[in-house]
């Protein structure tokens, strides 16, 4: 719902990485108005071995989130949760 002011708490990826490979790197954001460029937080990056989950505080109407991959071999990601919290609406 747009009308609502929603806060990121934490996101849970998905993914399979190779054992050797390179972490994926999540960074989420969020903006009040639709024209507005997001304010993001600090990039923070998962391997699926010893974090399961992404912990973030990111509050805005509208919402946001890069992945970034830097490495050349394969990687799966099946879904994203994500923990959302609704503080208020218009």
């Amino acid at each position: 719902n747009l009308r609502g002011y929603k806060v990121i708490n934490s996101i849970y990826p998905q993914a399979r990485i190779a054992v050797d490979g390179a972490p994926l790197s999540f960074n989420v954001g969020g903006s009040d108005y639709f024209n507005v460029a997001p304010t993001m937080d600090i990039p923070q990056t998962y391997d699926g071995n010893t974090l399961y989950k992404l912990d973030f505080n990111t509050p805005g109407r509208y919402l946001f989130y890069q992945m970034n991959w830097s490495d050349y071999r394969n990687f799966t990601l099946t879904g994203i949760d994500i923990d959302l919290l609704i503080t208020g609406q218009r």
